[in-house]
C-alpha cells in the first residue's frame, strides 16, 4: 500500500470528527478564550510595573491585582472545561478508529489473515491507537491551535509594544522550520520501525502463550526465552533510536527559541537603560518571549507526534482499505429477501425461517489471491434436507475449502454454489450463516463459561435449547461431573477441557441454533468409537431435517453418510453413497482400507 499524503490523512482523521461537530465548536472557542486570557496578563503586569515606578498609589495597584485574580479564576474554569472535553473527545476516538477498524477485520478472509499476523493485529488496535493516534487526534490538534493562537495574539501585542524587539524575539522562526523539514522524513521511519518490531514482539509473545503445551511437551522454554528476548531487544533498540531523535528535536525547539529570550533582553536591556522604553514595556515584552516558550515546545512536540500518528495512521487505514473477499451484494444487485420475511443481519435475533436448504455445488471453482493453483476446479454435487453427504480425500485435496464456501468465509471463483436455489454470493453473509452450525476440526472456545460457550451471544437460544444440545452432544455426564456444572469456566481456548470435550461444546454450540445447514469439519476426529457412534445418532434425532456436510476420514461416518464426495487434488474424483464406492477398483476404496487400519491401530 502507498503512504498516504498528508491531504488524504487529513480526510481520514475529519470521517471522525463528524459524528462530534457539535462539540469541535465549542472547544475550539475555549481553546482561543485560553490563549487571550493568557495573553491579557504581561498587560497587567506592565502596567503594575509602570504604575509602581510613577508612584500611582495603593489604590490602583489593588485594583489591577484584582483584575489579575479574576483573570487568574476565569482562566482556572475555561481550562478545566477545554481539558474535560478534550479527554472525553479523545477517548471517544480511540472507542471509534479502533471499533471501525475491528468491524471490518471481521469481514475479512483467510487470505487477509495469512497476510497480517496476530500480534500484528493487536497492536494496530491496541499500542498504535492508545498511544499514538486518540491523543493526536484531538488533544494534540487543539493543543497547536492554542499554541498558534498564543503566538499569534503574543506577537500582535510585542509589535503593538515595540516593532524592533519583536525582530530579535522572530529571530529563530526560520531556523525553527528548517529543523522540522529536515527531520520529518528520519521521524517518520524512526517510528515506523518502532510500532514493526512491536508488532514482531507480540507476534512472539501470542505464538509462545498459545502452543505453551507444546513449548513445555518439548522443552523449547530456552529457545521461547531467546526469541522473545530478541524481539525485545529488537524493541528497545528501535525505542531509543526514535527516543533520542525525539529528544534532540524537542530540545533544539525550545532551546533555540531561548536566542530568543537573550536577544530580547540585551536589546531591551539596553533600551530601557538609554530611556527608549519604560521599564514595565520590557518586562511585558519579556514575558510575552517566556509566554511563548512553551507554545513552540508544543508546536514541535505537535509535528514530531504528527510524524508518529502518521505511521500509526496508514497502518490502521491499510486495514480499513483491504478489501473484504466476500461482499454483501452481487454486482451491485439488490438485497433478496428471504421467502417468509426479512433478511436478518442481526445475531441477537433467531432466524425468521427454518426452511430446507439444499446445497448444490455447480462447477465450484477457487483458487486464493495470493495462490497459483486452483484449489477446487469443476467441482459438482448436491447435498439434500435430511441427508449427511461426506467429503474424502487426502489432505490438501480442497474439503475445508469447499466447506469454508457455504456459510459464504470464501466465495467462488468460478461456477456457482446454490444455497435454497439461490446463488449463496445473493445471500448477505450474516443472514446466511443465522441459518448454518458450524464446527471446525481444532474447536475453539472462548475465556467464559461452558453455558456461554455454547450461547456465543445469540441471546434468543433459551436454556432449554441448549440443555437438547447438550444431550445431543453427549455432553451430560461431564457436565454434571463439574463442581459449577454449565457455569464451569473454560479457560483461554478451552485449556480446562480435553480435546473430546472441546469438539462436544463446540457441536452443542452449533446444534443450539437448530441449524438448516450443518457443516462438520472432521469433527469427530478427537472422540472414541462409542462416543462417536451416540453422536450420529443422537445427531440425526435432533436435526432429522438438517443438510449434513461432512469433511471426514473416520470410518464409521463415511459407513453413515448418505452420499460421499470424493476429492482428489481439488477435482471431484468418485461420488456415490459407501456401498457403490466401497469396490476394490476405486479410489476411495483404497482410501478407506488406509483410513480403517489407522483407525483399528489407534483404538
Amino acid at each position: 500500500m502507498q503512504p498516504m499524503s498528508l491531504r488524504e490523512q487529513a480526510r481520514w482523521m475529519v470521517a471522525y470528527w463528524r459524528p462530534y461537530r457539535h462539540e469541535v465548536p465549542i472547544l475550539l472557542i475555549l481553546t482561543i478564550v485560553n490563549a487571550a486570557i493568557l495573553v491579557v496578563y504581561p498587560i497587567i503586569l506592565k502596567r503594575i510595573v509602570n504604575g509602581i515606578e510613577n508612584a500611582t498609589g495603593a489604590g490602583f495597584l489593588l485594583q489591577n491585582a484584582l483584575v489579575l485574580v479574576a483573570l487568574g479564576l476565569g482562566q482556572f474554569v475555561v481550562y478545566v472545561t477545554m481539558q474535560t472535553m478534550r479527554a472525553r473527545l479523545n477517548t471517544r476516538f480511540d472507542f471509534g478508529v479502533r471499533q471501525r477498524a475491528f468491524e471490518h477485520l471481521l469481514d475479512m478472509g483467510p487470505t487477509f489473515f495469512s497476510r497480517f499476523r496476530t500480534g500484528d493485529l493487536v497492536t494496530r488496535l491496541t499500542d498504535d491507537i492508545t498511544e499514538k493516534l486518540s491523543w493526536y487526534m484531538c488533544s494534540g490538534i487543539f493543543r497547536v491551535i492554542e499554541a498558534f493562537s498564543i503566538i499569534i495574539f503574543g506577537i500582535v501585542m510585542m509589535v503593538r509594544l515595540n516593532p524592533e524587539l519583536t525582530l530579535y524575539a522572530a529571530g529563530p522562526l526560520p531556523v525553527l522550520i528548517g529543523l522540522f523539514i529536515i527531520t520529518a522524513g528520519k521521524l517518520h521511519a524512526r517510528y515506523k520501525t518502532v510500532q514493526e518490531t512491536i508488532s514482531r514482539l507480540n507476534e512472539k509473545l501470542e505464538s509462545c502463550f498459545s502452543g505453551i503445551r507444546v513449548v513445555k511437551a518439548f522443552a523449547a522454554e530456552d529457545v521461547q526465552r531467546r526469541t522473545v528476548e530478541a524481539a525485545v531487544d529488537d524493541q528497545r533498540c528501535a525505542e531509543i533510536r526514535a527516543v533520542r531523535w525525539q529528544a534532540v528535536i524537542d530540545s533544539l525547539y525550545g532551546h533555540i527559541w531561548q536566542l530568543a529570550i537573550v536577544g530580547v533582553l540585551l536589546a531591551g536591556g539596553v533600551a530601557a537603560i538609554q530611556g527608549s522604553i519604560s521599564l514595565g514595556d520590557l518586562i511585558a515584552f519579556d514575558s510575552y518571549v517566556l509566554l511563548l516558550v512553551w507554545p513552540m515546545f508544543d508546536v514541535g512536540q505537535f509535528f514530531v507526534r504528527g510524524r508518529l500518528s502518521a505511521v500509526t495512521v496508514g497502518r490502521i487505514s491499510e486495514l480499513e482499505f483491504t478489501p473484504p473477499e466476500v461482499s454483501d451484494r452481487l454486482d451491485g444487485a439488490p438485497m433478496p429477501r428471504r421467502p417468509d420475511g426479512p433478511l436478518i443481519t442481526d445475531i441477537s435475533s433467531p432466524p425468521t425461517t427454518t426452511d430446507r436448504l439444499t446445497v448444490h455445488f455447480d462447477g465450484v471453482g477457487f483458487r486464493y489471491t495470493d495462490a497459483g493453483a486452483d484449489v477446487l476446479n469443476d467441482v459438482s454435487f448436491e447435498a439434500v434436507p435430511g441427508s449427511m453427504t461426506a467429503l474424502a480425500g487426502e489432505i490438501g485435496s480442497g474439503k475445508s475449502s469447499a466447506l469454508a464456501m457455504v456459510p459464504r468465509v470464501v466465495d467462488p471463483t468460478g461456477g456457482r454454489l446454490l444455497v435454497g436455489g439461490r446463488d449463496a454470493r445473493e445471500w448477505p453473509p450474516q443472514a446466511l450463516r443465522q441459518a448454518i452450525g458450524f464446527v471446525s476440526q481444532e474447536p475453539l472456545l472462548f475465556s467464559t463459561s461452558v453455558r456461554e460457550n455454547i450461547r456465543f451471544g445469540r441471546e434468543w437460544i433459551e436454556d432449554p435449547a441448549i440443555e437438547e444440545a447438550i444431550d445431543a452432544a453427549r455432553l451430560r455426564e461431564e457436565i454434571e461431573g463439574w463442581t459449577d456444572g454449565l457455569e464451569t469456566l473454560v479457560g483461554s481456548r478451552g485449556l480446562r477441557l480435553s480435546g473430546g470435550q472441546k469438539q462436544r461444546v463446540a457441536l452443542a454450540r452449533a446444534l443450539a441454533g437448530r441449524p438448516s445447514i450443518l457443516l462438520l469439519d472432521d469433527c469427530t476426529a478427537s472422540l472414541d468409537a462409542e462416543t462417536e457412534e451416540a453422536v450420529w445418532r443422537d445427531l440425526l434425532t435432533a436435526l432429522p431435517s438438517c443438510t449434513a456436510i461432512v469433511v471426514t476420514h473416520r470410518p464409521a461416518t463415511l459407513e453413515r453418510a448418505d452420499q460421499i464426495v470424493v476429492l482428489d487434488r481439488g477435482t471431484v474424483r468418485e461420488i456415490g453413497d459407501f456401498a457403490a464406492l466401497n469396490r476394490p477398483e476405486t479410489y476411495f476404496h483404497r482410501l478407506y482400507v488406509q483410513w480403517k487400519l489407522r483407525d483399528e491401530v489407534e483404538r
